[in-house]
This record gives C-alpha cells, structure tokens and sequence, in this order.
C-alpha cells in the first residue's frame, strides 16, 4: 500500500515506522499471564461454595483415610451422606445449566480465594465476582462475575470499573446474550508503554485507564482495551476509514509496585484463605486462545503494541480437517526466563502464548462460533506436573457426585 501526494511516495512501512519513531520501545515490556474474567448468568453466596470446600475436603479425606480401597458406589454413598445430596444417575455428561465455579471446585481442585461482593451500605458494588484458583495462588487465575441481583439501572459506574455492571451488559450484548470469557488480563512492568502505543497506534481500541491506591502505599494501573476490530465495520475522518472496535472481549494490562504474594494483582479483590484437598494439583497459564474474522490484523495490532511475534504458523497457517478449514498462528512475546528444572518451567508464567483462528469454510467450529457468537476467547489451557492423574480425577469425581 503507498499514498502519492505532490510527487512523493510513502509506504504504509514507512509511515508506521515515522509515527512510532517517538513512542518508547515494546522491548522494554515484561509481560506476563495474570488472570481471565468470566462474565456468567449468576453465581450463588459465598456461604454455599465454602460448605462445597468442606465437604470436599472431608470427602477426600474419609476416601484417602480408609483402610481399604473404596468402590465408586462406596464414594458415591459417601458423598450422599456427607453432603445430603443424592449423587447424579446420568450415564452422559452434560455441560449445560452448571454452576462455573461449582465445576471448578469439584472437578479441577480449585478453590474460591478472592471475592468482590456487594456489602450493606454500598450500593455502587454493581456485580459478585469470586476468584477461583488452583493450590498455588500464582498460577491459574479464574475470575468469575455475575450481576448482584436486583440491580438498579440508574446507579453510578462501580468504585472499580472493572467490576461494573455495564461490563457485563456489554459482552452479552456482543455475544448473543451467551456466557463466556470476556476479559484476558496481564501483568506488565510498564502499563505506561502500553497505553501511549495504544493511543498512538491503534486509539479506537482504547477502552479504560486508572490509577487505584493500594493500601499500604503505591498504587495499581489499570490498562483496558478492546481485543479485536469489527469485521467490514468502519467511519470516516478525513476521508480515510477509521476501523470500529469490537466492544466484545477486552484485553486488560495491571501494574502493581511491590509483591502481591501471589494473589492476584486484580484491584478491589479481597483475599480468602482456602483449604485444599490432598490430590488437588497446582495449575499453570500456558495459552489462550481467540476466535477472529482476520487474524492477521490481531497478530498485527498485538505486534504494534505489544512487540509480540508469531511463534507456530501451523501447515503455513492453513488447518483442515475434512470440509473444515481454519488458519491458525500462535503469537506472543519473547520471555527471557530460562531454566532447566522442571517445577521451575511448569510456574513461570513469563511466557505468551495466544494461538488466534480464522476460519476459512463455513464448516466446522471455529466458523460456528464466530457465525453464532461473533469474535471472542474460544478456551484457555493450563499445564499441571501431571496431566494423566488430573484428567482421571475429573472422570472419577464426575461418576461420584
């Protein structure tokens, strides 16, 4: 692409490399995964998921105390008699009218370990959210968020915005009123960097941006943008087309001065002691993945703004499976972090990974998606030290209760 004006030629290459020569450099950026928000139909009180820890706790802990090994019908009774609930006869699973976090207690390990709900007094606490991790506090972290009920529509936007009621009507709104990730968040070194490339490069994009005091001192900066832009969807400035954002899925950027110890950086969380169980197994970010109309143009804008490169072109970016055909790139950063011990290489959470689709067939399921929700987070994956034992306990737990 070249504009000709008073004969002269520019390329596009060029005139990106002009208005980038005064931003500071994307090199400079750590970035690292932080935590994925859930935006859901409703969630229960925190009372019902801390009696689910119990009873969890205590099943394992009858189960694992037995002197002899327990059949699956033993287990099965024994859930009946610890939780009063009769345990389900269904012969197949299925995914639908679940409880998010529920599943993620039961089935995974995890635990609640963080909350934001409304409290008697405060009435600009617009939704309940709950923090549901893994053992390690470091490692995977799940926000989950649901309205607070009976919200009233003229109440002012949330001390924290990220927690506001008008998030939620947002991502529905954009996903034909469908549940979903809806938020994919990070921790950076530098928000700052972040924001200025943003604003320079790719300002539609742009969402939020606040500062918050942390107790005890300092501060944490809160970058919000928008993931993708919207598909043949434009306005004119000057006569040149200016792309709209997909006001859908946002990407949020945290920094935070000091340690937070592991929780996580998310301002206007509160920290929740948890108890594990005993086979419960620490989980670990490892990628993320988007769902898009032009994967080109997302691997460019993370570029832009992030530096990130693509790591894996699959089949030259081309993926078929019978009529279905998809393009797929994993793009990320270039981490620094080395190490040849293993436990050290299952933490680290320094290394992006964002595998982003493209379909190329009006078959198959990245098509579907996108036909019926539009762009968005299509799953996460998360390493675990043993991949086998987790999977076997999701089943077998599945059978119990």
């Amino acid at each position: 692409i070249v504009s000709v004006s008073s004969g002269t030629v520019t390329s596009a290459a060029a005139k990106k490399t002009m208005s980038t020569s005064f931003l500071p450099s994307a090199k400079d950026l750590q970035v690292s995964f932080s935590h994925v928000q859930l935006y859901v139909d409703r969630v229960e009180s925190l009372d019902v998921y801390k009696k689910l820890e119990d009873d969890l706790n205590h099943f394992h802990a009858r189960v694992s105390s037995s002197a002899s090994p327990l059949t699956v019908d033993d287990k099965r009774r024994l859930w009946e008699a610890l939780t009063g609930t009769c345990p389900s006869t269904q012969t197949s699973f299925s995914p639908h009218n679940r409880d998010a976090i529920k599943q993620l207690m039961v089935g995974f390990g995890f635990r609640v370990t963080g909350y934001r709900i409304p409290e008697e007094g405060n009435d600009r606490v617009t939704t309940r959210s709950f923090l549901v991790t893994s053992r390690d506090l470091s490692g995977v972290q799940i926000v989950v968020t649901a309205s607070a009920s009976a919200v009233n529509e003229n109440l002012t936007q949330d001390d924290y915005i990220h927690f506001d009621v008008g998030h939620l009507r947002q991502f529905f709104y954009h996903h034909a009123n469908r549940q979903g990730i809806a938020v994919l968040g990070f921790a950076v070194n530098d928000v700052d960097i972040i924001r200025r490339r943003y604003q320079s490069l790719h300002p539609n994009l742009v969402h939020s941006y606040h500062s918050y005091e942390k107790q005890g001192g300092g501060c944490a900066k809160v970058l919000q943008v928008f993931a993708y832009y919207c598909r043949d969807v434009s306005s004119q400035r000057d006569g040149a087309a200016i792309k709209q954002p997909d006001k859908g899925t946002l990407l949020r950027f945290v920094e935070v001065g000091g340690d937070s110890n592991g929780f996580c950086i998310l301002p206007g969380l509160e920290k929740l002691d948890a108890v594990f169980d005993s086979v419960s197994q620490p989980a670990y970010c490892d990628h993320w993945v988007s769902n898009v109309f032009s994967r080109t143009e997302f691997i460019s804008t993370l570029e832009d703004t992030l530096g990130f490169t693509p790591k894996v072109d699959f089949n030259a970016g081309v993926v078929a499976a019978g009529e279905a055909q998809i393009e797929s790139t994993v793009t990320g950063n270039s981490s620094l972090f080395e190490t040849g011990d293993k436990i050290e290489a299952l933490r680290d959470q320094s290394q992006i990974f964002l595998p982003i689709n493209n379909a190329l067939s009006k078959v198959g399921h990245v098509h579907g998606f996108l036909e019926e929700i539009g762009q968005g987070v299509q799953h996460v994956a998360s390493r675990v030290d043993n991949l086998v034992e987790f999977v076997e306990r999701c089943n077998r737990i599945r059978e119990i209760t």
